[in-house]
């Protein structure tokens, strides 16, 4: 099977995951921003602030290594498997340690409860984190789909429940539990059976993991504070209400960067490492990941903005409407970041894990002084500003530092990638945007229906004109044309 029909496949089962486990996270975003309040979210961001820290260290950056080496022993297998076991053992005790401490930073005693209840997910994740890049690297994606459908469901019933019973902030720590836990515990019953592995492992090999993973700590660490930056902030100086109306914005905005983007850049990092030897080949299929990110991500957040005013109020609730504006602005950041985040794993795939370390670091260097000013300078409000700047600036210096000395691309070669989605996506949202200012007679739903409608036929009817070439790519990648072109992809 070639790398298409490998990636045509895998793509199916991927892009199921994605859009079942999206749809149970987006209705869950809905039923519980009406049973939860703003404090509740608030208190869940500054909790996630610190799993985020200690996720950097979960596995000591080892587990991407089985992505890189395409021949690796059993022997090997065993010690990274040894290292994911310890390293999570630690994380989990410095997170009960390190819990009032956190209080202490954000100035909310009420955060410590759930940090000491979440620490338990590093003792779940480790068991089957080695399992599941197995998995991944090996193109076993309708496994993992059902992995992804099961504890995504179990975790929105988890906390429908305890919502429902009037738990508050315990609902949403639960559900990250038994999501994380249950597919890790799915992946190593699955794995354990496939891959044997031993009792011997070899110092040496030990060493040479722990190096490779340095690189992929510290790249995490510094992405997560750089990114996570903004919550701290809010959290410290602004209190749990505030951060609860911005991280309700923010996770609203990142959810298609964190569900649609994994679809590719999952099935991609396996592929890509393979062809990691060809530059001309791996530019070309690292192109085209970007150019069908772009044309599933752009009109999203267009039409996140246009909407946002009737949309925000009528699916989650009118004590929600302060955090429109934050929705608005910080789409266009979150455009910008789907186009920059692939980058990592393409880095992890050609071996080259200490370029996204210095990436990184200047991400941080740069992001950190830029949001504390625009906090200094204009609150809450301010940060958002300051972070879609920061995006579009670091969207030119991937171009100017990574993609030019990989693939020695001109800068009108990079900016083309995206630029057909984005400009169709841009009339489409304007349009969009216009509906309401029609001063017809219509009721807020059926505004928010006509817009959705109109955005939709719109923008397939400009890409079907426009964009055709982009649009017969992602269509042979589907069922219907998969089976015209001899794609297997019947799973």
């Amino acid at each position: 099977m070639s790398l298409r029909q490998q990636g045509a496949k895998a793509t199916k089962w991927t892009a199921l995951s994605m859009i079942y486990t999206t749809v149970f996270q987006f209705l869950q975003l809905i039923v519980l921003s009406r049973m939860l309040t703003p404090e509740d979210y608030g208190i869940m961001g500054m909790v996630m602030v610190v799993v985020g820290v200690a996720v950097a260290f979960g596995d000591m950056g080892v587990t991407n290594i089985v992505f890189h080496k395409q021949d690796i022993s059993r022997d090997q297998l065993s010690g990274i498997y040894l290292v994911n076991l310890i390293s999570g053992t630690g994380v989990f005790i410095l997170m009960l340690l390190s819990s009032p401490l956190m209080a202490m930073l954000f100035q909310e005693s009420r955060v410590t409860a759930p940090l000491y209840l979440v620490s338990v997910v590093f003792l779940l994740t480790p068991i089957g984190q080695l399992y599941q890049a197995l998995l991944q690297k090996e193109v076993r994606f309708r496994t993992l789909a059902l992995f992804d459908i099961a504890s995504s469901t179990s975790a929105f019933i988890t906390a429908f429940i305890l919502a429902s019973l009037g738990y508050g902030v315990y609902a949403l720590v639960w559900s990250q539990i038994i999501n994380l836990g249950l597919k890790s515990i799915c992946c190593f019953m699955v794995g354990v059976r496939k891959w044997k592995l031993s009792y011997s492992y070899r110092r040496q090999e030990l060493v040479e993991y722990i190096r490779f993973g340095s690189y992929q700590i510290g790249e995490k660490l510094i992405h997560f504070l750089s990114s996570n930056f903004d919550y701290i902030l809010i959290g410290r100086f602004f209190g749990a209400e505030i951060l609860g109306m911005y991280s309700f914005a923010y996770n609203l905005v990142i959810m298609p960067v964190l569900k649609i983007n994994p679809v590719l850049s999952q099935v991609a990092m396996p592929l890509l490492a393979k062809i990691q030897s060809r530059n001309e080949q791996l530019k070309v299929a690292y192109y085209q990941m970007l150019r069908i990110l772009s044309m599933v991500n752009a009109p999203i957040y267009a039409g996140l903005i246009a909407t946002a005013p009737y949309l925000i109020p009528l699916v989650f609730g009118d004590k929600w409407e302060s955090a429109i504006v934050y929705v608005q602005i910080l789409a266009v950041m979150g455009y910008f970041r789907s186009m920059i985040s692939p980058v990592s794993s393409l880095l992890v795939a050609i071996g080259r894990v200490d370029l996204g370390f210095k990436w990184t670091l200047v991400l941080m260097l740069v992001m950190v002084p830029s949001i504390a000013g625009g906090a200094y300078l204009g609150e809450t409000l301010g940060v958002a500003i300051a972070f879609v700047g920061l995006q579009f600036t670091f969207f030119l210096l991937k171009y100017a530092w990574i993609m030019r000395h990989l693939f020695n691309s001109t800068l009108l070669e990079y900016l083309l990638i995206g630029l057909p989605a984005v400009t169709i996506s841009t009339l489409m949202g304007g349009t969009v945007a216009l509906i309401p200012m029609m001063k017809l007679e219509l009721t807020p739903i059926v505004i928010l229906a006509l817009q959705i409608l109109t955005g939709t036929a719109l923008y397939a009817l400009m890409n079907w004109r426009f964009n055709r070439s982009a649009v017969d790519y992602i269509l042979e990648l589907t069922v219907l044309r998969g089976r015209r072109s001899g794609i297997n992809v019947a799973g």
